[in-house]
């Protein structure tokens, strides 16, 4: 008990220190040029894209997972085809090859994550 009480205490100073330093700490010159404002407003006008009720921004992820779901489904029966006519078989490369381009067509998030 003593010694959970030591740490929230030291935590507890940690943070004061933080706080101390990071006041002390001048903002840079550049930040008062900014209007912080203007640019979430520019933010949130890229953001409406999306949609602007929910219903069209349901729709829109609805129709992504749609077109994912369709790029990678035909992986389904070529995988499971590949494996079991072997590494060097037409099937494989066909296989191969059509993964790599779904993933192409799946956009940048795919091609960094593979």
């Amino acid at each position: 008990m003593v010694l959970a009480v030591a740490n929230a205490g030291a935590v507890y100073g940690l943070r004061n220190a933080v706080t101390a330093r990071a006041e002390a700490i001048a903002k840079p010159e550049e930040w008062a040029t900014v209007d912080l404002e203007a640019k979430r407003r520019e933010f949130g006008e890229s953001l409406s894209s999306l949609g602007k009720t929910k219903i069209e921004r349901v729709w829109a992820a609805g129709s992504r997972i749609f077109n994912l779901t369709a790029l990678a489904s035909p992986l389904a029966l070529l995988v499971p085809l590949a494996y079991l006519t072997g590494p060097d078989s037409r099937p494989a490369d066909f296989a191969w090859e059509y993964a790599i381009w779904s993933i192409e067509k799946a956009g940048a998030t795919f091609v960094k994550l593979c």
